[in-house]
């Protein structure tokens, strides 16, 4: 029977948390269940009256579903006229049409790009699609944001993922040579991606769009030096990238690094009444504050040198994530800061943005543009991923996204 009654504050108050827990279990089977009354493949299972269809097909190895689509596929492609294939274009134009931007200006930010990233990096250029699944598997994200195509692959959504593929085909020799390889392989690359999430248009976001990524993937011999070594080295190849764009004709103001350990984030969702699917479903909602919607007494952004009340550390049990996100003030902040006087730094601990992308470290870098909107220009931190697809623990990997169309269509200096 599906909970239509709301329970009032003074019944919570007395109930144990054995009963919490059972609410919440039974509701979230009755939100499961109502949103999969509404999904729309049951409309078409019942149009085509083989309510099993899916399981059935899903127990067909992947290279017979691709047989069979590619079939399907083929017939309906001889009912395809060009005025349907210039009517699709231009009704899903954001996810198939032109960008906003000519091509010429990509490929000078492209150059300037390049111009401060060292050449330890080896750029790479990807295919436009990679292995089916790849996202789902490594970035826990939904499969439903990544244009998945009907021969085993997917259309390059995020491009960092590409890098650690990349890399983990270079360490592989390495390590069959010497398993406690310390050669770290470095790679960069700027490509276009597409995306099928919803993004707000007036902050500069579109489905389809270039940006720069980079990956540091090691052994991990010392995991707090690899995880400093490569934070300084990818904030710097960013940080001086900003000096640049500011010399030419871009203009990004109060530039600020905030670092991050989402365990935090994982740690107050777990001891208090924060919900995890909303905060997973608002983490590109601009003005989303969880903090503030669910009553965490923390401060959600905190300087570099802050230190926070013990007591609260204790209520949401994150002393631990918190003494290590607060190590790297010394280890990372400070000799940033001796570099790039003019950067402002601090901690971000209501980061929910990468809740099962990033397992702990991550990053992000802001700017101010002339019309004094403050927008995210990179996101990047630890991953697993090289320790996945190597299946071996030892094995870390630093990866890390730079806007670049978002920079080229929101920070350029007016002309006087």
């Amino acid at each position: 029977n599906s909970i239509k009654c709301r329970i009032n504050q003074e019944i919570l108050l007395n109930i144990t948390q054995a009963d919490k827990i059972t609410i919440s279990a039974t509701a979230w089977v009755y939100n499961y269940m109502k949103d999969n009354e509404n999904r729309p493949i049951n409309r078409v299972l019942d149009q085509i009256g083989i309510p099993d269809l899916v399981s059935r097909l899903n127990d067909l190895p992947l290279k017979d579903l691709q047989t069979l689509l590619l079939d399907v596929f083929s017939e309906n492609a001889q009912k395809i006229t060009p005025t349907d294939v210039m009517a699709r274009y231009n009704e899903r134009y954001k996810y198939l049409g032109g960008g906003e931007l000519d091509q010429r200006e990509l490929l000078r930010f492209d150059t300037l790009f390049y111009s401060v990233v060292p050449n330890i990096f080896r750029g790479v250029e990807f295919s436009p699609t990679g292995p089916f699944g790849t996202n789902a598997t490594l970035t826990k994200l939904s499969q439903d944001i990544v244009p998945s195509t009907i021969r085993n692959s997917e259309v390059v959504s995020d491009p960092t993922v590409m890098l650690a593929l990349e890399a983990a085909r270079e360490r592989k020799p390495l390590l069959h040579e010497d398993p406690n390889s310390t050669e770290k392989v470095r790679v960069c690359t700027s490509s276009r991606v597409l995306r099928l999430q919803p993004f707000d248009p007036k902050f500069g976001y579109m489905q389809h769009f270039n940006v720069f990524a980079t990956l540091t993937s090691g052994h991990n011999d010392n995991f707090n030096n690899f995880l400093t070594d490569s934070a300084i080295e990818h904030l710097s190849i960013y940080l001086d990238f900003i000096e640049k764009l500011n010399a030419d004709i871009y203009s990004i103001k109060d530039v600020t690094v905030y670092l991050s350990n989402i365990k935090i984030m994982e740690h107050i969702i777990s001891v208090s009444n924060a919900d995890e699917a909303t905060i997973r479903r608002n983490t590109q909602t601009v003005g989303f504050k969880p903090f503030e919607k669910y009553g965490v007494e923390l401060p959600s952004i905190i300087k570099s040198e802050q230190n926070i009340d013990t007591s609260l550390l204790k209520k949401y049990e994150i002393e631990r994530s918190w003494k290590f996100l607060s190590k790297t003030n010394d280890t990372v902040v400070k000799p940033l800061k001796e570099k790039y006087s003019t950067t402002n730094f601090g901690f971000d601990l209501a980061r929910h943005a990468g809740i099962g992308y990033y397992p702990n470290f991550c990053f992000h870098i802001y700017g101010t543009n002339e019309n004094g909107l403050t927008l995210q220009l990179a996101d990047g931190g630890l991953t697993d991923w090289t320790k996945l697809l190597l299946n071996n623990d030892r094995e870390l990997c630093m990866t890390s996204g730079f806007g670049s169309e978002l920079i080229n269509k929101m920070f350029r200096k007016k002309i006087k």
